[in-house]
């Protein structure tokens, strides 16, 4: 987790054949151990509450 200014920053890598086999088929993934994929997730900071997604 990253913050910057009004906004944190949430990333995650792993390597593709981590995912189940059906969530991989499912959205077209190819399962390998020799590919990566990246999430990242981008919220606006709120005050008192759980940060908003950016779109």
């Amino acid at each position: 987790m990253q913050e910057f200014g009004d906004y944190t920053l949430h990333f995650n890598a792993l390597t593709t054949d981590q995912l189940p086999a059906e969530v991989a088929q499912r959205h077209g993934i190819v399962r390998s151990g020799n590919r990566a994929m990246l999430h990242v997730s981008i919220l606006r900071k709120r005050e008192g509450a759980v940060g908003e997604p950016v779109r």
